[in-house]
């Protein structure tokens, strides 16, 4: 008798382990879409610019390893209606996740446009951006519309479930798991482990420092406490969350404990929806102990009452079948990361380029193994045909070498200053110098007068290395990027 009653309690604690409360899954499912429309609302500033083959980012720019997706969608044409189209797709796909209506296919699609998307223009990503798709990844295997859904309200005579165990539930908490604990592995120099100055490297880059960041790095021993409290939260944090004992307080603990630490982030840099979409992802760890004790705050009671009895499980062929599918994707995903520890995985065999195909090759190497020291800013000096000199940066058109008191501020948005950022790396990004030269070109003569005509420019990074706490600030070093003429064709014309 003792056997299996053990047997049934190991079944239930993996249960409880591993499976998702249907009320979190609801939270991810809304959250997820508003994070989709709030994504595309950011890249509209610069839409033109970074996504049609009339901006700086032309189809052609994108070449090799960096084009190859299963579905790249938004590099079949260049033109700009083409482009209104998928991302007024995107957003009826998000919306349509968000009400619950057709809610797998809205999924599907909304990975498919965002994996494309991020195909499309890939100097404006960040780690955000692959934690935000692989989470649609997993979530296309999972049935989010299985409450508080218009497809659960079209279906009243099914009973509502607690709760939903399967791999793909497994898979995509273990996945978020890896995340931080991976991220932790590869932070690995003496800026994380004798130092304790990544914090402080990190709000140092003006380029997307905040007003909050500026004031925090003058104060570089509470950076240090804040630099090891980072490293403890990503090295223990997603063990907790497995934790067997007591496992819905310190899960609930955990999750608050990380949505406090990325909306720090958010508030002290300009990272896009990052911060954001890692507190929205997190909520899915959220325990059936945590809703028991929601039912007192007023905005959750509704949701918080809705407590389901039964499990939901992945039920016949197809069910099963698609449960088995991510089961293997998952021990890809395990084996990838394990891969990544030592250094990044090239995509010279057939096992790491499916991955790359369906983009859920990943690497968690932010801010390691130390963080950065590299800072500095654009000038881009314009020769007109009347003589004058003006700066065709986002500091411009005044011609000024200073640097502004709150560089994140200069930036029209988040994507397009960290397609600058990305700009300034050498190698294959020449190309990317000289269509962005030529765009430049193009869009100030289309707008000014013929003696006022911009003949030529030159682009310059302003270099400037972050001192060690305490240490005086090194004087800023110009670099030279490129020296353009305008009417001189970049390099190839984009295939149509």
């Amino acid at each position: 008798m003792d056997e299996p009653r053990s047997m049934g309690s190991w079944r239930a604690k993996l249960e409880e382990l591993f499976g998702i409360d249907v009320r979190s899954l609801v939270l991810l499912r809304i959250g997820l879409g508003l994070m989709l429309l709030l994504d595309l609302a950011t890249r509209l500033p610069m839409f033109e610019a970074s996504y049609t083959d009339a901006g700086a980012v032309p189809r052609a720019v994108i070449t090799g390893s960096a084009a190859q997706v299963a579905m790249p969608l938004h590099m079949l044409s260049g033109e700009t209606s083409v482009q209104v189209a998928l991302f007024a797709a995107a957003a009826i796909a998000a919306l349509l996740m968000m009400l619950g209506l057709w809610t797998r296919f809205a999924t599907v699609v909304s990975w498919v446009l965002l994996t494309s998307l991020h195909v499309r223009n890939p100097f404006v990503m960040n780690f955000g951006d692959d934690v935000f798709r692989l989470a649609l990844f997993w979530c296309m295997f999972l049935p989010l519309g299985a409450a508080f859904s218009l497809d659960a309200r079209r279906r009243p005579d099914r009973e509502r479930p607690g709760r939903v165990y399967s791999i793909a539930s497994a898979a995509l908490l273990i996945q978020i798991a890896f995340v931080y604990f991976f991220t932790a592995i590869l932070k690995s120099g003496s800026d994380w482990h004798v130092t304790g100055d990544a914090t402080y490297y990190a709000l140092n880059l003006d380029w997307g420092a905040r007003s909050l960041a500026v004031f925090l790095r003058e104060h570089s021993d509470f950076l240090k406490v804040i630099t090891f409290a980072t490293l403890i939260l990503e090295y223990f944090g997603p063990v907790a969350l497995f934790s067997p004992v007591r496992t819905g307080p310190v899960r609930t603990a955990v999750v608050g404990l990380l949505v406090l630490f990325h909306s720090g982030i958010g508030f002290s840099l300009t990272m896009g929806v990052f911060p954001w979409i890692d507190c929205v992802v997190v909520l899915v760890f959220l325990p059936a102990w945590f809703w028991k004790h929601a039912a007192r705050v007023p905005v959750l009671t509704r949701l918080a009452a809705a407590d389901g009895a039964s499990t939901l499980r992945p039920s016949g062929l197809a069910g099963r079948g698609l449960d088995a599918l991510a089961g293997l994707f998952l021990l890809y995903v395990c084996v990838h990361n394990v891969m990544g520890i030592r250094a990044a995985v090239p995509l010279n065999d057939p096992f790491t380029r499916a991955g790359h195909w369906l983009r859920i090759n990943q690497r968690w190497a932010m801010f390691s193994p130390n963080a950065p020291r590299n800072d500095g800013w654009f000038v881009v000096p314009g020769f007109l045909a009347n003589g004058e000199k003006v700066d065709l940066s986002e500091l411009g058109p005044e011609l000024d070498w200073r640097k502004p008191e709150l560089l994140s501020s200069t930036h029209e948005s988040f994507r397009w200053g960290r397609y600058l950022w990305q700009m300034r790396r050498a190698g294959d990004n020449e190309s990317v110098r000289r269509y962005y030269a030529d765009w430049l070109c193009r869009s100030w003569n289309a707008s000014h007068p013929e003696q006022e005509k911009l003949l030529g420019l030159e682009i310059f990074f302003v270099r400037e290395l972050t001192s060690p706490p305490g240490k005086p600030q090194r004087p800023p070093e110009r670099q030279k990027l490129l020296r353009h003429a305008c009417g001189a064709r970049p390099i190839a014309e984009p295939d149509s």
